[in-house]
């Protein structure tokens, strides 16, 4: 009975107290027992690129990267169009059938770069092919293996699904 009565005590000092694993979260925490207050965010800054609370579009509003920069370090518009056919990132290009409007299709080499990458690969793309200026100003993005859309390059930028 001492030895139950000895680790109740023990584990209500310790959930009173708790040890500071990161002193600069646990500064903003008031516990008393279990219960806490305040979340210690004040502390936190944003370590991924990508937080899912910003817009996409706007995300990336203060990028100063231009297409040109990719064409002076691979030599020309071809030798960057050909690696990215390489990488599988673009699959091929064509236009709707009906609307005629022009359709990249992407493979899983797309699928897997940042969203800040898409989003350069989609302005190199319409930088070269100037996409955005005719058929009412934008471009769809297909997924080669699925076939299915999976978003849309215009003068606001790109807007995935």
């Amino acid at each position: 009975m001492r030895f139950f009565t000895l680790l109740t005590l023990l584990f209500v000092v310790f959930a009173a107290f708790p040890a500071p694993a990161h002193a600069g979260f646990w500064k903003d925490l008031k516990c008393w027992f279990i219960i806490c207050t305040g979340s210690g965010d004040e502390v936190f800054t944003r370590p991924e690129l990508e937080d899912g609370k910003t817009p996409h579009n706007i995300q990336f509003a203060d990028d100063p990267w231009t297409p040109q920069e990719w064409i002076d370090s691979r030599g020309s518009v071809s030798a960057v169009v050909d690696g990215f056919y390489k990488a599988g990132i673009v699959t091929d290009q064509s236009r709707h059938w009906r609307t005629g409007v022009p359709i990249l299709e992407v493979g899983q080499g797309f699928m897997r770069l940042s969203g800040q990458d898409k989003r350069r690969v989609a302005k190199f793309m319409d930088y070269m092919f100037q996409n955005t200026e005719g058929y009412g100003g934008t471009y769809l993005l297909r997924h080669a293996a699925s076939g299915d859309s999976i978003g849309v390059y215009n003068a606001e930028g790109l807007q995935l699904q």
